[in-house]
């Protein structure tokens, strides 16, 4: 059962509030701390969680961390859709986002403890919703310019 989330029978489950920290490497690349730009900064609106954007020399790496399936994890393709990029689907749940000069190549994965993973904000929610998951969960989003 996910913590903070009301089972089936109703009792409610409490929240670790241990945040491990941001990770200081992704894919083996070493994570420089940068602040958001304009581009990131609706990925993370309304988000309740911890979150923080670096740059491995490669490409930006978005983290976002939370202890409860939340509707307030946006989707990366919804956000730069409605931010009026265009979007066209690569494979493994990737895109290409294109707005005026602007290109780049987004990946978006959320991941458990148990090493699931999910492409999908909404497949993850419902998972975790259900406790087909157990949080806490990392959601990445790294974005490659073109």
């Amino acid at each position: 059962m996910m913590p903070g989330v009301r089972s089936a029978v109703g009792e409610a489950q409490p929240l670790t509030g241990m945040f491990p920290g941001w990770m200081d490497r992704w894919n083996g690349r070493l994570l420089t701390r940068v602040p958001l730009s304009d581009r990131e900064k609706p990925l993370v609106e309304g988000f309740q969680g911890p979150s923080a954007l670096f740059d491995d020399g490669k490409q930006r790496v978005l983290l976002r961390y939370t202890e409860r399936p939340t509707r307030q994890l946006l989707d990366a393709e919804a956000v730069f859709r409605r931010e009026d990029y265009r979007v066209s689907r690569l494979d493994s749940g990737a895109f290409r986002a294109e707005k005026t000069w602007l290109k780049c190549v987004v990946r978006q994965r959320i991941f458990d403890r148990a090493g699931e993973e999910w492409t999908s904000v909404s497949a993850w929610y419902w998972a975790a919703l259900f406790g087909a998951s157990q949080g806490p969960w990392w959601a990445v989003v790294t974005i490659e310019d073109l």
